[in-house]
């Protein structure tokens, strides 16, 4: 069977790299809980997933993970995006320079649930994948997680910096994360 990894971006540990904040909401906080529903909710449909200590920030995940993942293991790790500008929302995934077909499909499927369930745009576009950036596509253009083994996918679930978008994504995302733990699922019993 193979294992999923999902990682909550930045650290929740106050002096640590806790991401974008917008004041009222901060990245490293939101995305452990994120990760927190969504692993629950592939709990409860009977699937597992191992997860970061929340005090680490991503480069000590990373190292922490390198030698337990496997090729057909599936690492995603959650984040915020943010912007000077308070009115861009919009979901992104991001994959590796060099992306398998299944980190494609694994992008292209979250992008689209966050899409559909958010009515918000799905940012960047690979092929037929909408929602899908290369790495090299991000500010850093280079990012440590695609240094992992596996099917690795960095996924932007919002702007943290635009409030209407971000309280429409606190609301709805008990219903993203249940289609997101129904798919990731459905890939954890197949290899």
């Amino acid at each position: 069977m193979r294992k999923i990894f999902i990682s909550a971006g930045h650290s929740n540990k106050a002096g640590r790299d806790n991401g974008a904040s917008s004041g009222r909401l901060i990245e490293g906080q939101l995305a452990q809980l994120t990760r927190e529903v969504l692993v629950a909710a592939i709990v409860k449909l009977g699937g597992t997933a191992v997860v970061d200590d929340p005090s680490l920030i991503t480069i000590e995940t990373v190292k922490a993970w390198k030698s337990k993942i496997g090729p057909n293991d599936i690492a995603i790790d959650l984040h915020f995006n943010a912007a000077a500008n308070t009115d861009i929302d919009g979901v992104e995934c991001i994959v590796p320079e060099k992306p398998n077909k299944l980190e494609l499909e694994i992008a292209d499927k979250i992008s689209n649930i966050v899409s559909e369930v958010l009515k918000t745009p799905e940012r960047g576009k690979i092929g037929i994948y909408d929602g899908v950036k290369y790495e090299s596509q991000t500010a850093r253009k280079q990012l440590a997680w695609m240094t992992l083994p596996g099917n690795t996918v960095l996924v932007e679930w919002q702007f943290i910096t635009d409030k209407v978008a971000m309280d429409t994504f606190i609301k709805n995302f008990p219903l993203i994360a249940n289609r997101v733990a129904v798919y990731l699922t459905q890939l954890q019993n197949t290899n």
